[in-house]
């Protein structure tokens, strides 16, 4: 069977503020620039949410150009200095209440005294050498502006960026898709559920931390579960999953796996979930069949044990120790 989900939206804004200083740290409040909205490239919004550089190693950088940023752009118009390093911590979270949360990253980054020097136009963030967001400095009335430095002030830029993604507390997880699949002893409707984005693990410092579910930390693991959320077996795929992008989309494709005759039989497949963690009844993901949310205790702490979707059928699917199964489930995402 091939499930799929709909196109998940994950969205993203971001903003700037910038402040000038003098040696002694007095304020040029004269050459205060208060908050200027900013796009969050489609590079950048990839490499935030799916490769992890929201943890670290982002850094402000400014130019001259006088062109408007767009979510294609790759760079800034004319990048003409870079600050410091932003480092990395946990983020507040806001559960919007509608199956979604927000993650709010604010970060100062700082440049030298001096170490910019001249006009500039144009704000930008960055990780190694992807543009995460940018845009023109703009005043009160949202027109493009300049801000001039001389050599004996500081530009401190404070950043902040929004990423809204599946997640929050609803009593039942919100569904992301939805389908039918017909086996040689009928058709079941299936549902599709999404789970938490961020996932907690214990870290070798005995500390609870927030993590993203990643796809570099999702190991290919299907479990099969009954009307009671029990896992009746769970499998790795042949194959690592893969994960593409065309523009703003992304998917992450889940390798077909087979389930051999001998390996398991049940009249009472209600659930199949797709993330990580130890292919076996012990550790496989158990589904709460209220909530259609895993267990956070299945397979225990661990940045490598996390589900990324649920699927329920509305009839129980059978399989008899004479029939194989084939599971193909793919999750789209919209940046």
């Amino acid at each position: 069977m091939k499930i799929k989900t709909s196109k998940i939206p994950v969205t993203s804004r971001g903003s700037f503020q910038l402040n000038v200083y003098k040696a002694d740290g007095t304020e040029v409040l004269e050459k205060q620039i208060k908050k200027t909205e900013n796009v969050v490239t489609y590079e950048g919004a990839y490499a935030a949410l799916f490769d992890g550089n929201i943890f670290g190693g982002m850094r402000a950088i400014v130019g001259t150009g006088t062109t408007e940023i767009t979510r294609t752009d790759t760079s800034l118009g004319n990048k003409t200095a870079t600050g410091n390093n932003i480092g990395a911590a946990v983020f507040p979270e806001v559960d919007n209440e509608d199956g979604t949360a927000t993650h709010t990253y604010t970060r100062t980054s700082s440049f030298a005294l001096g170490g910019v020097v001249g006009t500039i136009s144009e704000v930008g963030l960055e990780a190694s050498t992807t543009f995460i967001a940018g845009q023109l400095i703009k005043d009160e009335f949202g027109n493009p502006t300049t801000l001039t430095l001389l050599s004996d002030e500081q530009l401190v830029v404070s950043y902040t960026l929004e990423f809204t993604y599946p997640n929050g507390s609803l009593a039942v997880q919100a569904s992301i898709g939805s389908g039918q699949v017909t086996t040689p002893t009928g058709t079941s409707d299936y549902n599709l559920y999404g789970q938490p984005w961020k996932n907690n693990y214990l870290t070798a410092r005995n500390n609870i931390v927030d993590t993203w579910v990643r796809a570099e930390y999702i190991s290919n693991v299907y479990t099969i579960n009954d009307s009671q959320g029990d896992v009746l077996f769970a499998k790795n795929s042949a194959s690592s999953l893969t994960t593409t992008r065309t523009v703003d989309v992304v998917v992450i494709d889940f390798k077909e796996v087979i389930m051999s005759p001998s390996e398991f039989n049940s009249t009472d497949i209600a659930f199949i979930t797709a993330g990580s963690g130890s292919a076996s009844n012990t550790y496989g993901a158990q589904v709460d069949n209220v909530t259609k949310r895993t267990s956070s205790s299945a397979g225990g702490f661990g940045s490598s044990n996390s589900t990324m979707m649920v699927a329920e059928f509305d009839a129980p699917l059978t399989k008899t120790d004479t029939d194989s199964m084939t599971v193909h489930l793919t999750i789209e995402f919209q940046l």
